[in-house]
């Protein structure tokens, strides 16, 4: 859910030609009434010599529609999708909110679309300080992919999670990359293939060209992984 509040300087849903029998209008609002479980307009004003309230049951402004059409991107919302309404308005002007989903109208052809940068430091203990920046992008209604650079002790290491192709992408400065799908994958130095990943027993495990193997992200295998000695003789 998202907040939203917009303030005019004038009188939008024309309370004001709506005085609803007041002699001399002041003020109105548009609520939920709590005791009432409903929402309700009021007017305020004067009738004769006293003031005077008049409630009128729902929404004879038409708050609710200059809302979702006005104020709000109905691409992504329809009228269902409002909650917490209110507005009011005095002689200084009018005030609106409201509460909505954005993503209740998203389909395949209509989505919101966008990326999301986090950055930091992190340092564990018995570790070198580490810096890390990791890019979240939505590419599609069911669709995107995270990318995470950790850099720490002279090396760099690049993370990619599709979840469009189902790839686990890592690379090192120094050439090494290692590519993951459900079904497999390999290991390439300078674009040279020095393993190769199959799943063994639901085990993914790393099989190299001299004929060792290790068992995918288990400490010696990341380790091999980022060192500098793997290279394409391997």
């Amino acid at each position: 859910m998202v907040n939203f509040y917009k303030y005019y300087s004038n009188d939008p849903l024309k309370f004001r030609d709506y005085e609803h029998g007041l002699d001399t209008f002041i003020s109105g609002s548009y609520d939920f009434d709590y005791n009432q479980n409903k929402y309700i307009t009021y007017f305020t004003g004067t009738k004769g010599n006293s003031e005077e309230t008049r409630i009128v049951d729902n929404d004879p402004l038409k708050v609710q529609d200059f809302l979702t059409n006005a104020m709000i991107p109905s691409k992504y919302i329809d009228a269902d999708s409002i909650r917490n309404i209110y507005a009011g308005y005095n002689s200084y002007g009018t005030g609106m909110g409201a509460s909505f989903r954005v993503d209740s109208k998203e389909t395949a052809e209509s989505f919101i679309k966008g990326s999301l940068l986090l950055s930091g430091n992190m340092s564990l203990k018995g570790q070198e300080p580490a810096t890390v920046a990791m890019t979240v992008n939505r590419t599609g209604y069911e669709a995107g992919n995270v990318s995470v650079k950790l850099a720490y002790d002279g090396s760099i290491l690049d993370i990619d999670v599709s979840n469009t192709t189902g790839t686990l992408t890592t690379g090192t400065a120094n050439g090494t990359k290692m590519i993951v799908t459900r079904n497999g994958g390999n290991v390439t130095v300078d674009e040279k293939e020095v393993a190769t990943i199959s799943d063994s027993n639901n085990v993914m495990i790393i099989r190299y060209n001299d004929g060792t193997f290790e068992s995918l992200f288990s400490t010696a295998g990341l380790k091999n992984l980022l060192a500098e000695e793997i290279n394409s003789n391997n």
